[in-house]
């Protein structure tokens, strides 16, 4: 369910508790046992978000008030919807205001802004300066593929070996967007 949908559901939902709360039944009575499921089922569609309200919801002992109407008994009912009220506009504040994970891509990401995360400086291949700037993860690894298939340093297994998982991970498609990042990037994680 989307947040604009929900959150209006839910406020359809707390509107109705001053009528609810005048039902002399309490929540034997069907329209009251209707309420109840529909808040339970919009707070479990709710996701992450609405995970707390729901415990809570579910541990009150709403259903446990007996029949007889008795002053404790309607004051016990009356206590726990205002307590549901108080939940219900809590969880549509924090909604409003935090939104839901579940809309985000991504949690946001608090280290240091992208502009302050770039290497700086040149690299010396042989006499040539070159920016980090200007060379993919991609060109290191196809450079690091020809390095290993023309040594001579290393033995045929242990050729097969890094040539297989090189091979692999250039192969696979999940990893071709992170391999299109230019070296500056990678260099700033260097410690």
């Amino acid at each position: 369910m989307d947040t604009p949908t929900l959150l209006e559901e839910l406020r359809k939902c707390l509107v109705k508790i001053p009528e609810i709360m005048e039902i002399q039944e309490g929540i034997h009575h069907p329209k009251v046992k209707a309420w109840r499921g529909k808040v339970f089922q919009l707070l479990g569609d709710g996701g992450s978000t609405c995970v707390k309200a729901l415990r809570s919801m579910k541990n009150m002992g709403l259903e446990n008030i007996p029949m007889e109407d008795t002053f404790v008994n309607r004051q016990s009912y009356i206590s726990q919807l205002e307590a549901m009220q108080r939940i219900l506009t809590q969880t549509i504040q924090t909604i409003e205001v935090f939104g839901r994970p579940e809309d985000k891509e991504k949690l946001p990401d608090w280290g240091r802004p992208k502009s302050a995360r770039r290497a700086k400086g040149h690299l010396m291949i042989g006499d040539q300066e070159v920016d980090p700037a200007s060379i993919s993860i991609q060109e290191v690894l196809d450079c690091l593929v020809s390095y290993i298939e023309d040594s001579n340093d290393l033995t045929t297994e242990m050729r097969a070996d890094l040539l297989y998982h090189l091979k692999q991970m250039l192969d696979n498609d999940l990893f071709h967007p992170f391999f299109h990042n230019k070296l500056d990037e990678v260099f700033c994680h260097w410690k």
